[in-house]
């Protein structure tokens, strides 16, 4: 029996795990095997699904970076991904965004000793700024610019977790393009998992989509028809995690791969993509 498909026993088990846990805890990472320090309920989907949780987004990850690749991961959340990017690329760059001070603590310490990689205390976005950010109490994973963030309403139903209310902090925004020239990058990939700010961070990327055409990941929860528009007209082909091509933008939910026609043919081909 799958706990996270009965809801009688979440609604039972949630509200009472939340406050009576170990708290933080440390796990072995599914992928890597690396230590993973976490929060035992916060961050329970680590622990809980295992190589379950979002399996096909991560095997594509594997099948689409290369050892030398510089990648940049535009919302980190505690590390676990950018962990799995750091062995990916392990003789390339990994660079992390984080905003969150509910989820710095965790990132820094989970890649603290990984040479490759970077952590950049700050926002992504359209404009240089100083922007209100919205802290989410239950997990981090639903931080965002955006105060009325539908993701963290669904997600405090589910978690059956109704206290839990966002708190507010200013933090540091930087263009992408900007970060990108000031360091004379030509990344590789761009993960964007920001929820529901994923339009202004790819605004501010224009440049980099046009002359360097990275890989993206974007994690997609508004603004679909305006993000399908800009990424098709910069040639790119938009595909799910399992390998399905999206020619409409109402079908862009979540996890969104986008790869470049003639950048990327070589793997369009390779996944049965090629058009």
């Amino acid at each position: 029996m799958n706990l996270a498909n009965v809801k009688l026993l979440r609604r039972l088990i949630l509200p009472l795990f939340a406050r009576l846990n170990p708290g933080d805890i440390t796990i072995t990472h599914h992928f890597t095997g690396d230590k993973v320090f976490l929060h035992s309920f916060k961050h329970k989907g680590y622990w809980f699904y295992g190589k379950k949780r979002e399996k096909d987004t991560m095997e594509l990850f594997r099948r689409l970076i290369r050892p030398a690749d510089t990648i940049i991961e535009i919302g980190g959340h505690i590390g676990y991904v950018s962990l799995y990017f750091a062995n990916l690329a392990n003789k390339g760059s990994v660079y992390v965004f984080e905003p969150g001070p509910n989820n710095l603590p965790y990132l820094k310490k989970n890649v603290r000793g990984k040479a490759n990689v970077t952590v950049i205390e700050k926002g992504v976005g359209s404009a240089n700024a100083t922007l209100p950010f919205y802290v989410d109490a239950i997990s981090g994973q639903n931080n965002s610019f955006k105060e009325n963030f539908e993701g963290f309403l669904i997600s405090r139903a589910a978690a059956y977790y109704r206290d839990a209310g966002l708190g507010r902090v200013d933090v540091d925004v930087v263009r992408l393009d900007d970060f990108i020239a000031e360091r004379a990058l030509s990344p590789s990939f761009v993960k964007i998992d920001v929820e529901g700010y994923e339009l202004p961070v790819i605004q501010g990327m224009l440049t980099a989509l046009t002359n360097i055409r990275p890989m993206l990941m974007v994690e997609i929860q508004d603004d679909r028809s305006e993000i399908y528009d800009i990424i098709t007209n910069q040639g790119y082909v938009m595909f799910t995690d399992q390998l399905h091509v999206i020619s409409n933008p109402d079908n862009l939910w979540f996890n969104t791969f986008c790869l470049h026609r003639i950048a990327h043919s070589p793997w369009l081909i390779e996944l049965g993509l090629s058009q």
